[in-house]
């Protein structure tokens, strides 16, 4: 039940968050396509995660500084790795 609801979105007409995680549809994430993400940051580091939970997929990206210019690069890191998740997947 805690498990549940720690990966339940809270009811809303907006984005779709809940307890940290940000709820998104991504075609990577298996099952109905619920992704989780959250990012972070101390200002001296930054720091992003997506999760899809239905196939077990996890990617982690962080770098050692906090910046605009930070966050778009482990943005981009984070979409190059599911994109190679992808392909690997396919050429199974």
């Amino acid at each position: 039940d805690t498990f549940t609801r720690l990966h339940t979105p809270y009811d809303g007409p907006k984005e779709k968050y809940g307890f940290g995680w940000v709820f998104e549809k991504r075609p990577w994430a298996g099952g109905d396509g619920t992704a989780f993400w959250h990012n972070g940051s101390n200002t001296m580091w930054y720091c992003v995660t997506w999760l899809g939970p239905a196939n077990g997929v996890a990617v982690l990206v962080t770098t050692n500084i906090a910046s605009a210019k930070a966050k778009g690069a482990t943005d981009q890191v984070a979409a190059l790795l599911l994109e190679e998740y992808g392909r690997r997947t396919k050429a199974k």
